[in-house]
């Protein structure tokens, strides 16, 4: 066969395997390895050629090194050129495919012994992201390959440096997502998967013991065990109509295999995907079942032992009136001094007392709110009206500033006036005499926003983020003067976002505070 024919069949067996390589989208399936080999014997096969060989720059870019070769045999371990040193080094560091006729009588070959070379030629392997690596042809007869054979092998390797990319590419994002599934499947949280319709999609064992479910569902069935209307599915659905992460404390449900309630707390969000838009939603499911059976073995037992000291207390404060009547005989100064304060702590004990039992009240989810349209002048003008003698008692100024105009809004009276009566008695204990306390109110678009403002003492920064924590308290000193579990300010958040309203402080040491709470026009609860 004359060499023109037999250029033309590499030309037409070139076509070919470029077909072969580039024609099917998907990566090339199997391990790299297996990859390289189909390409290297692709590209053998399209120039006809028995010594084709693809050569890989190593992980740091300093070398390359033989990496699979057209018969399929074992490479040779010491088949590695610094880069810049050999045909392939020089290859992969120009980025230029070398064509030499005699290897003899150039300088840029290196032998490694074994096969004779007489002539070869190698082109880059070049990907998006660079020269990966190139693929060399050899022969042991001298000048047995032509310009158009390069050309041919430049193409063939471009495509193949692609194809190579492709399965890296392929093969990393496998291995991410085993390792992705090997850690929802060994972590202690539970993940649900949902598709664009809310569809469980995959379901985590965390996350099927949390249900209730055996680990025999497949895919396929989990919409038959985790149906629309469970409340994951229905959370799903928010999730996916809102477009935001959202987080639900308390969710509460019954499986099959327990008969009690269960209670999560569900952190869900969407997932999107580039030029698709939402492709599902993810949920993250942590058990809160312990942790509230826990706070209401603690609300049991405080409501237990507060009712059990209301008695005794009782009967202590009815005895000392009588004893401070002189129904028992006549007092003198210091008896009448020491019961006095009898029964002033006894009736400060009382107020503990009350704050806790009305704190466990708050606590419990069975708690309803009493809903009717209020006017919030109102309740301030009665809030006022309650504590004009206290006071006036310690040289206090009320006022109030409520616009003329204020809505009815829809909120139980009685918690309201809950909430003013807390922040005007706390303003009234921490404000010195001579100071002014003041209850404003406006419309502020959706909301009514009302403000306790006082002269007093004010907050300290580091205290601010946290007075409205149950039991904290700012004034932690041994010898404060005003004494409490620090629930007031707990009790008022409470009713506050049971309104659906947010409360807040703003305040500096020694200028006051403002104590800030919202309402809004619409019922929320």
């Amino acid at each position: 066969m004359s060499s023109f024919d037999q250029r033309s069949h590499r030309q037409t067996d070139g076509a070919v395997a470029m077909n072969h390589l580039g024609g099917n989208s998907r990566p090339m399936a199997g391990d790299i390895g297996t990859v390289l080999t189909l390409t290297v014997q692709n590209i053998a096969r399209a120039l006809r050629v028995a010594r084709c060989s693809i050569s890989l720059l190593s992980e740091d870019g300093s070398e390359v090194y033989l990496a699979a070769t057209a018969d399929g045999g074992p490479v040779q371990p010491a088949a590695r050129f610094v880069l810049g040193r050999g045909v392939a080094g020089i290859v992969a560091q120009t980025g230029q495919p070398i064509c030499i006729g005699e290897t003899s009588t150039d300088e840029r070959f290196v032998g490694l012994g074994g096969e004779v070379i007489s002539s070869i030629m190698s082109a880059p392997l070049v990907s998006p992201g660079g020269v990966l690596g190139t693929v060399n042809v050899s022969s042991s007869l001298p000048n047995a390959f032509h310009e158009e054979d390069l050309r041919m092998l430049e193409v063939l390797a471009m495509q193949a440096g692609l194809t190579i990319h492709q399965a890296r590419a392929y093969h990393e994002a496998a291995s991410r997502r085993d390792e992705l599934e090997e850690a929802l499947h060994s972590i202690g949280y539970g993940i649900v998967f949902f598709d664009a319709n809310a569809h469980p999609v995959f379901i985590n064992p965390a996350a099927r013991m949390m249900l209730g479910l055996d680990d025999r569902g497949a895919p396929v069935s989990l919409p038959l065990v985790l149906p629309s209307a469970h409340p994951l599915a229905v959370i799903a659905q928010e999730v996916i109509a809102s477009e935001q992460q959202m987080t639900f404390d308390d969710v509460c449900w019954r499986s099959e295999t327990r008969s009690v309630d269960r209670f999560f707390q569900v952190s869900a969000s969407v997932v999107r995907k580039p030029f698709v838009g939402i492709a599902g939603v993810v949920a993250v499911l942590r058990e809160t079942t312990s942790q509230k059976e826990i706070e209401q073995a603690r609300s049991n037992f405080v409501s237990v032992v507060s009712h059990d000291m209301r008695t005794p207390l009782n009967s202590i404060k009815g005895f000392v009136d009588i004893i401070l009547m002189g129904k028992t005989g006549p007092l003198n100064a210091v008896q009448k001094d020491f019961l006095g304060t009898v029964k002033a702590e006894t009736t400060h004990l009382q107020e503990l007392i009350d704050d806790l039992l009305e704190f466990t009240r708050l606590d419990s989810p069975r708690l309803s709110l009493d809903i009717q349209l209020v006017s919030v002048g109102q309740i301030i003008a009665e809030v006022l009206g309650r504590f004009d003698v206290l006071a006036s008692e310690k040289g206090l100024v009320l006022s109030s500033q409520v616009s003329p105009d204020l809505p009815m809004i829809p909120a139980d009276s009685l918690r309201l006036q809950q909430v003013l009566d807390n922040l005007v008695s706390n303003a009234i204990k921490f404000t010195p005499s001579g100071g002014l306390i003041d209850i404003g109110a406006t419309e502020l678009e959706a909301e009514v926003v009302v403000c306790v403002r006082d002269t007093g003492i004010g907050v300290a920064p580091e205290d601010q983020p946290r007075i409205f924590e149950s039991f904290y308290q700012a004034d932690r000193d041994a010898s404060r003067v005003h004494r409490g579990f620090g629930l007031g300010l707990a009790i008022c958040k409470n009713i506050v976002e049971r309104h659906g309203g947010r409360i807040w402080v703003e305040s500096e040491l020694g200028n006051g505070s403002r104590f800030y709470f919202t309402l809004p026009k619409a019922a929320s609860c």
